[in-house]
């Protein structure tokens, strides 16, 4: 439960986001995959899984000691949110395994999905540190979006907010990643970070924002870390095997 309420803390950024989308245009931000995934008629009929925003995947589980279950795995590049796992077998039926400590969650490769740290309450750090985790696909164009403003008043009516979009391109040893933002890119938070997950292993990473190379990309664990001082227009990253 304790893991559960801080991951909520976590996404607060993406779950703002989707909100002000759903008050903007009716978009819901919890999907049937009818809905997400109209042009696939074998999405038609599927009630249990759902779609939470434009890039998290989620599968309820709905009967007591129910260890694993079948499950529905979209089209494209898919990975436990939790792990870092890759989806071997997309769109068709698969058994997941559904461990007691995490609810089954998938994020699209190409997302870019913000995170803040772990608070005790909304507003205990007035301006979070942004983590914006991406997962790597080797190929294809991604959008993400984040909405940031004072979290409260009306403020943002007078144009105090911050919309970010987010443009991943991806290749087999490489991604790019597009930053445009309309407001004050930096008002809401106080630092940034770029979190690459998914790369393969045995690799050494370079990344250069705006054509400057990095010289602070870390590895930790299974992910890489890019620290960003201010807004990039255009970060690049690429890797070889070492």
């Amino acid at each position: 439960m304790k893991a559960a309420i801080e991951g909520r803390y976590r996404l607060l950024p993406y779950i703002y986001t989707q909100f002000r989308r759903y008050a903007e245009t009716g978009m819901p931000v919890l999907r049937s995959l009818a809905l997400q995934c109209f042009t696939n008629k074998d999405t038609y009929w599927r009630g249990a899984e759902y779609f939470f925003g434009d890039h998290l995947y989620v599968i309820p589980i709905h009967e007591p000691q129910e260890g694993g279950r079948f499950l529905y795995i979209p089209e494209g590049v898919w990975y436990s949110y939790h792990t870092d796992s890759l989806m071997e077998d997309t769109g068709k039926d698969v058994w997941v395994k559904c461990p007691l400590s995490f609810l089954p969650v998938y994020v699209r490769g190409g997302a870019v999905i913000p995170h803040w740290p772990v608070q005790q309450y909304v507003g205990e750090l007035p301006r979070p540190p942004l983590t914006l985790d991406v997962w790597w696909a080797p190929e294809g164009e991604v959008a993400s979006h984040l909405y940031e403003d004072a979290g409260d008043g009306y403020a943002y009516r007078n144009g105090e907010c911050a919309v970010h979009e987010f443009l991943y391109r991806g290749g087999s040893n490489s991604l790019e990643l597009d930053w445009n933002c309309e407001g004050d890119p930096c008002a809401f938070h106080e630092s940034a970070e770029v979190v690459l997950h998914g790369l393969p292993a045995g690799i050494s990473v370079s990344a250069c924002m705006d054509g400057v190379p990095c010289c602070s990309v870390m590895r930790e664990g299974r992910v890489w870390k890019i620290p960003v001082k201010d807004k990039f227009d255009t970060l690049s990253v690429c890797w070889t095997e070492e």
